[in-house]
């Protein structure tokens, strides 16, 4: 795959050209070419991503500076 119109983008690109340098068709892949990429790259999927619990959540919005300024702020704010 690749070629002279590697720079150049995809929405950029003629139909005809950018199904050959992919080669694919304009239907996608043939049932072969799908289980060769897939043997290949391996399937399409994201990875889970652990979640943040509520107090590692609320911690982190008071990583920033700025954030913390803010906050000190509001605080003498309500006590004036």
């Amino acid at each position: 795959m690749g070629g002279a119109s590697d720079d150049i983008p995809y929405l950029s690109q003629d139909q005809s050209t950018l199904t050959a340098s992919l080669e694919t068709s304009p239907v996608g892949l043939s049932s072969v070419q799908a289980a060769t990429q897939f043997g290949l790259v391996g399937p399409n999927s994201v990875e889970d991503t652990p979640r943040l619990s509520a107090l590692r959540l609320l911690h982190r919005q008071f990583e920033s500076p700025l954030v913390l300024i803010l906050a000190f702020a509001a605080v003498i704010s309500l006590v004036l």
